[in-house]
């Protein structure tokens, strides 16, 4: 297994081509490979829910601070 190196020489032109030629995927990964690009899509978006949550609790935090809220104790 592994990629192939292949050249192609057009006509008229002194520089080849150069390129890869991947052999065919089993049956079995090109059922698996799609639903593990979902799931990895989609803690993407999770991690990018999570940060707006950090960035605006810091914001809170910050502005806690500033102004002096306390929590009542």
């Amino acid at each position: 297994m592994g990629l192939y190196l292949h050249t192609v020489l057009f006509q008229g032109s002194n520089y080849p081509f150069l390129g890869w030629l991947d052999p065919p995927m089993c049956p079995r990964s090109v059922d698996i490979i799609p639903g593990l690009l979902r799931r990895i899509n989609a803690f993407r978006g999770v991690v990018e829910e999570l940060e707006e949550q950090r960035s605006k609790y810091k914001k809170y935090i910050i502005i806690s601070w500033y102004f002096g809220v306390d929590d009542g104790s």
